[in-house]
């Protein structure tokens, strides 16, 4: 059983396919993508068309979005992570982005944590997490408090803006199981159990947004 923050991407259901594993994906919680910012930045909102505009190359200057005389600094995240695939789905609506592995390694970030380092280094960066890693796993680690979450269409998100969707980048947490599991398992019995009011209350504890 996988619980994930993010639909399978094609890749990895190809593979399972590949392999003869046939998987059911169950939403069960809500989380979203939230864009961070250095906390010596003076933006803290931007629209959803800005922050396309970031990530398509149209807008390279914080002077633009009424910050300081910087140039934008972008980060994404390698492929198939879990915030690249959210990214690429919910933000970009599965357009693309330009060609990143070309001359940008140094804006390619390899782990999660990683993110809040480069961001606690560069005011002028900018990149994106999930908003459960964010506020309960990442919140002590290095550099994390010299970096901020931001409005975007000015709605900030939080618990109830991601369970009302007023935040515009909210996304499903699935569960993942074998479509040939055995139903008299514990994989089966917990994936049922998440189902429940009982399971439901546990992910609201776990900081998920219940669904």
């Amino acid at each position: 059983m996988i619980i994930s923050a993010r639909k399978m991407s094609a890749d990895e259901r190809s593979y399972a396919e590949s392999v003869g594993v046939s998987l059911i994906e169950t939403p069960i919680a809500l989380d979203a993508l939230v864009f961070l910012l250095n906390k010596q930045n003076s933006v803290n909102s931007l629209t959803v068309k800005q922050v396309k505009d970031i990530y398509l190359g149209n807008v390279t200057n914080w002077n633009e979005l009424g910050g300081a005389n910087e140039a934008i600094k972008p980060f994404i995240r390698n492929a198939n992570s879990g915030s690249q695939e959210m990214m690429k789905e919910i933000v970009m609506d599965n357009t693309g982005m330009p060609d990143w592995e070309v001359g940008h390694n140094d804006e390619i970030i390899s782990t999660m944590s990683a993110v809040y380092t480069e961001l606690s280094m560069y005011r002028n960066g900018i990149c994106f997490s999930p908003h459960y890693y964010k506020e309960y796993i990442i919140r002590d680690a290095v550099g994390a408090g010299n970096v901020k979450s931001i409005e975007i269409n000015k709605v900030y998100p939080d618990a109830k803006s991601i369970k009302n969707k007023s935040y515009p980048f909210v996304a499903n947490v699935y569960v993942s199981i074998r479509s040939d599991v055995d139903h008299n398992s514990m994989t089966y019995k917990l994936y049922q159990w998440l189902q429940t009011e009982a399971g439901k209350r546990v992910i609201g504890e776990s900081g998920y947004v219940p669904r």
